[in-house]
C-alpha cells in the first residue's frame, strides 16, 4: 500500500505550527500554518452532540446536524494542506496510488498535545467533496521509546475478549456484540487459524490470571470508558469485588496488559472516549498510553459511541482483519460498517487507529494475521 506520512510540530521560533511530508510516493515538502487551537478544542463538545444526534436525525435535519462536523473538518484539512507544496504531494500521491490500484495510507504524527486532541478523522477535502478517512485508511502515530521489532504470529491467532458490565452503569448490548464478533470470526475459528476466548469475569484478578497463564495476540474490550478531565487521564470501567464499577486508569490498564508475555500486539477498545486525549499531555488518553507501553496498535473510540455503532464497527473490523487486511484498513472497514447503521449517521468519525512510531519508523505495518481458509471450490448448478 502507498503511504503518505505527515509530521506536525510547533514551528521553530514562532507561535505557529509546521507540517512536513516525511514520506510519500511524490516526494517531500514542508510548510507552516496557523490555527486557533482554543477555538478548535472548544468544538469537541458540539461535535460529540452532533455525532449522537445524527443517529436519530431525520433527513430534513441532516444539514444542520452535520454542519459543525464539516466546518471543523474543512478547517483541519486546510491547516495541513493549504500549502501548494504539501497539497501537491498529496494529490500526486493519491493519483499514483490510484494508478497502482491501491489505497493511500495517510499517517499523521501530530506531536503537540493540543493538536493531537483534535478529531483529525473529521478532515474534509472540499475539492474532492468528501471526508479523507472515509476514502483512505487514516492512522495516528505516537512516539514510543526503543525499537519496534518485526511482528510474527504463529497460528492460531489468540483473541482475549473482555466484557465489562458493572452494576450502576448504563446497560450495554454486550450479548449482541459478542454474537457479532463470533459471527465475524466463524470461518477462521472453524479453520483453526483463530481462537476467541471470553474472560469469565471482567475483574482485575480474572484478567490478570488469564494474561499471566496464557498467550494472547489481541485483547478486545467491550464496556464503558471515559476521559477524566480533572485528572487528565483515560479511564476504563472494570468490575469490582462488589460487582460495581472499578475505575481503572489508562496507565494502570497498561500495567495490567504488560503481565502478558509477550505483550498483546493489538488492543481493541469498544468503549466511549477510549481514544480521547487531553490538550496538555500527548499520552493522557487510553489509546496513546497503551501504545507507549508497548502495544503495537490500538483501535479505540474518541467520542461516546452508541451500541448500534459499536456493534457494527466490531463486526466489520474483524471480518476485514480475518481476511488479511491491516489494522488501519480494518478500522476503515469499521467506519463503513457504521455508515450502514443509518444513512446519515456521523458516528463513523468516532473510531481511531493508533500505532507506535520510533524516529526511524516510516510507515505502519499491518498486524500479521493467519491467512484465511481457502474458499470452497466453485460449482455450477
Amino acid at each position: 500500500m502507498s503511504v503518505f506520512e505527515l509530521s506536525v510540530d510547533r514551528a521553530a521560533g514562532s507561535g505557529s505550527y509546521g507540517v512536513q511530508v516525511v514520506r510519500s510516493p511524490a516526494g517531500e515538502a514542508a510548510a507552516d500554518f496557523d490555527v486557533d487551537v482554543e477555538a478548535l478544542l472548544a468544538q469537541r463538545e458540539p461535535i460529540q452532540a452532533a455525532l449522537l444526534a445524527s443517529s436519530a436525525a431525520t433527513r430534513g435535519r441532516l444539514t444542520s446536524v452535520e454542519k459543525p462536523v464539516r466546518d471543523l473538518g474543512t478547517e483541519l484539512f486546510a491547516a495541513l494542506f493549504s500549502s501548494p507544496g504539501v497539497a501537491g504531494r498529496y494529490q500526486a500521491s493519491l493519483a499514483m496510488a490510484r494508478d497502482r490500484g491501491e489505497a493511500l495510507r495517510v499517517v499523521l504524527r501530530v506531536n503537540p498535545p493540543e493538536l493531537a486532541a483534535l478529531p483529525w478523522e473529521a478532515m474534509f477535502d472540499a475539492e474532492a467533496g468528501g471526508y479523507l478517512c472515509r476514502s483512505e485508511p487514516l492512522v495516528r502515530r505516537v512516539p514510543v521509546p526503543g525499537a519496534l521489532t518485526p511482528l510474527s504470529v504463529t497460528a492460531p491467532l489468540r483473541i482475549l475478549g473482555i466484557v465489562s458490565a458493572p452494576r450502576g452503569l448504563a446497560a450495554l448490548d454486550v450479548d449482541r456484540e459478542r454474537e457479532q464478533l463470533e459471527a465475524a470470526l466463524r470461518a477462521p475459528i472453524g479453520a483453526g487459524t483463530v481462537e476467541l476466548t471470553w474472560a469469565p469475569a471482567a475483574t482485575w484478578e480474572a484478567i490478570q490470571e488469564l494474561l499471566l497463564t496464557e498467550r494472547w495476540h489481541v485483547v478486545h474490550f467491550i464496556g464503558h470508558g471515559d476521559f477524566d478531565v480533572d485528572d487528565a487521564e483515560g479511564i476504563l470501567a472494570l468490575v469490582g469485588h462488589d460487582g460495581r464499577v472499578n475505575r481503572v486508569s489508562a496507565g494502570s490498564f497498561a500495567d495490567l496488559l504488560r503481565e502478558a508475555r509477550p505483550t498483546p500486539r493489538l488492543v481493541v477498545l469498544n468503549s466511549c472516549a477510549s481514544a480521547t486525549s487531553g490538550a496538555h499531555d500527548l499520552f493522557s488518553g487510553t489509546a496513546a498510553s497503551l501504545v507507549r507501553s508497548g502495544i503495537r496498535a490500538v483501535a479505540a473510540m474518541q467520542f461516546a459511541v452508541t451500541d448500534r455503532a459499536a456493534i457494527a464497527f466490531s463486526r466489520a473490523f474483524y471480518i476485514a482483519l480475518a481476511h488479511g487486511r491491516g489494522v488501519d484498513e480494518a478500522v476503515h472497514s469499521g467506519r463503513v460498517g457504521i455508515l450502514g447503521t443509518a444513512g446519515h449517521t456521523l458516528e463513523w468519525l468516532t473510531p481511531c487507529c493508533t500505532y507506535g512510531a520510533t524516529t526511524h519508523t516510516c510507515s505502519p505495518s499491518p498486524l500479521p494475521f493467519p491467512p484465511p481458509p481457502p474458499p470452497p471450490p466453485w460449482t455450477s448448478r
